[in-house]
C-alpha cells in the first residue's frame, strides 16, 4: 500500500517529504483495512479509554486522565461508516431503526456506539475493554 501511496504521489508530484509520504500511506491503510484515524490510537498501550463525540470530538483517557486528542474524522458519514465497521464485527448493526449498541468484541472489549435519532449532533461510541486492565477501558 504505501508503495502504491508513494508512486501516485511521485506521479501527481505532491510535495511531500519522506514521513509526510509514510503518513499518508498508513492513512489510505487504516482507511481501507482498520478503524480509520482512530487506528494509531488502539495501537498506542497508554490510552485506556476511546471515546468519540461527533466527528471532530475524540477523546482519550491516559493515567486516569481525560485528554482531547488531534483525531477528527472527515464527517458524520465517515464516523458512521467506522462504527458500522466495529460492530460488523461482531455480526451487529446500527442504522435508524436500532440506533444503539452494546456489544462485546472478540477480543473481549465493549463497544457503545449511538446515533441519530438518538444523538443530536453526529455518531457516539465508547470503547471498553479487560485488555489492558481489568478496570480500566481501552480500543476497539
Amino acid at each position: 500500500m504505501h508503495k502504491l501511496v508513494g508512486e501516485f504521489a511521485r506521479e501527481e508530484r505532491l510535495p511531500l517529504n519522506g514521513a509526510e509520504l509514510e503518513q499518508l500511506g498508513s492513512s489510505v491503510f487504516d482507511e481501507m483495512v482498520g478503524l480509520g484515524p482512530i487506528e494509531p490510537l488502539l495501537q498506542d498501550e497508554t490510552i485506556s479509554d476511546i471515546l468519540i463525540n461527533g466527528p471532530f470530538k475524540v477523546y482519550v483517557e491516559r493515567h486516569g486522565e481525560l485528554e482531547r486528542t488531534a483525531i477528527r474524522f472527515r464527517d458524520n458519514d465517515h464516523l458512521l461508516r467506522i462504527v458500522n465497521r466495529i460492530v460488523a464485527t461482531v455480526g451487529r448493526r446500527i442504522d435508524e431503526s436500532q440506533p444503539m449498541v452494546d456489544a462485546r468484541l472478540p477480543d473481549g472489549s465493549r463497544v457503545n456506539a449511538a446515533i441519530a435519532p438518538i444523538t443530536i449532533d453526529g455518531p457516539r461510541s465508547r470503547s471498553a475493554s479487560s485488555r489492558r486492565s481489568p478496570t480500566t477501558c481501552s480500543g476497539w
